[in-house]
């Protein structure tokens, strides 16, 4: 009878570890789940961020190009003289060549 009594603790108590194990295990499980959400949440969330603020500039950068080609196009040779710019009137040209040294001595 004592040996029946000794095994029902026994089995009480591994009964009592595999529920806490189970248990534990469930909450590691649903701390994950929580931890995954969030971080798709902020994902999803950075991504549409960045979306506007490219197309933010994407607007910006169109209005610097229509800027730009409308001031370029009022660019003449007229206003260019009058802003100090000269024509090269030699029309020889000069060409320098670099040296390459073979060898490098150092001392």
């Amino acid at each position: 009878m004592t040996k029946t009594i000794e095994q029902f603790k026994d089995q009480v108590k591994r009964e009592r570890t595999i529920v806490l194990a189970l248990s534990a295990f469930g909450l590691l499980l649903i701390f994950s789940y929580i931890f995954l959400i969030h971080g798709t949440i902020y994902n999803i969330v950075t991504e549409k961020r960045v979306v506007g603020e490219s197309e933010a500039l994407g607007t910006e950068l169109v209005a610097l190009e229509r800027d730009y080609f409308a001031e370029s196009s009022r660019i003449s040779l007229e206003l260019a003289q009058e802003l100090g710019f000269q024509e090269v009137k030699s029309k020889s040209s000069y060409f320098v060549k670099a040296y390459t040294p073979s060898t490098v001595t150092i001392r």
